[in-house]
């Protein structure tokens, strides 16, 4: 297959460990095609399935987990151009802020907030999607 053709096909991004949720729940973490890639809502559980107990820490095993899944695509959290996050309480968005600083400190991507009154598990307090363009970050 020509290589231009191969900058076109879709590959499916699932790091070792979200093996369930692509069995179960039938989606990929994430998706490129060609130098984009689309992150899937990305939760506050971690690595051994226990949620952070409050909105500070989902949303830096959130942050991580994408960090994560972003690697796995070839890129990293300097190549996100959008990020649409989903929050059960607006209350916490100046605490989920402030944690979203400590991943993104400059060239900051276009940020969608979006009030919801259930995620998928009823632990889940925030849920976090992203666009990313693999080397589109600055030098």
């Amino acid at each position: 297959m020509a290589t231009a053709e191969m900058k076109n096909k879709r590959v499916l991004i699932n790091p070792p460990g979200t093996e369930e949720f692509y069995n179960t729940w039938q989606y990929s973490q994430a998706v490129r095609v060609g130098d984009t890639v689309w992150a899937a809502g990305q939760i506050g559980i971690d690595e051994k399935g226990r949620p952070g107990s409050n909105v500070d820490e989902q949303a830096r095993i959130a942050f991580q987990n994408l960090a994560g899944v972003l690697a796995q695509a070839g890129g990293s959290l300097a190549d996100v151009v959008e990020l649409v996050t989903y929050h059960l309480s607006m209350d916490d968005l100046h605490t989920f802020a402030a944690v979203k600083s400590e991943f993104f400190t400059a060239d900051y991507p276009s940020w969608t907030v979006v009030g919801v009154s259930a995620l998928a598990l009823p632990e889940l307090l925030i849920e976090v999607k992203a666009t990313a363009v693999i080397g589109s970050a600055p030098a």
